[in-house]
């Protein structure tokens, strides 16, 4: 197993025994593997410091959907994520139901 895999295995163990251990001399542990980890990767492998967030459920792969929306000057619309404060494309829940097609939009 590489480094990269090792230390996402290590953090997905620690954030599921997080959330799911009844015990909490076992979340006490978890979460000492998982601040253990963080500190092992900033002070070896990074040279930036990096915050690892605590997933709030069970560590899995996140699907995300986005649509690039041009206007008639091929300008690109793009949403301010309020949480993280970045820039992005939309998704197309966050839009406002103009139309029932996006063909009939025009």
């Amino acid at each position: 197993m590489d480094e990269k895999k090792f230390f996402q295995r290590l953090l997905a163990i620690s954030n599921a025994g997080i959330n799911y251990s009844k015990d909490p001399y076992d979340i006490e542990r978890f979460k000492d593997i998982f601040q253990i980890t963080q500190e092992f990767i900033n002070s070896h492998l990074t040279q930036t410091k990096l915050e690892f967030e605590k997933e709030a459920g069970y560590p899995t792969p996140k699907v995300d959907v986005r649509a690039l929306i041009l206007d008639e000057n091929d300008q690109i619309l793009l949403v301010k994520d309020a949480l993280a404060q970045t820039w992005a494309l939309p998704f197309p829940g966050a839009l406002p139901k103009l139309a029932s097609h996006p063909l009939k939009m025009s």
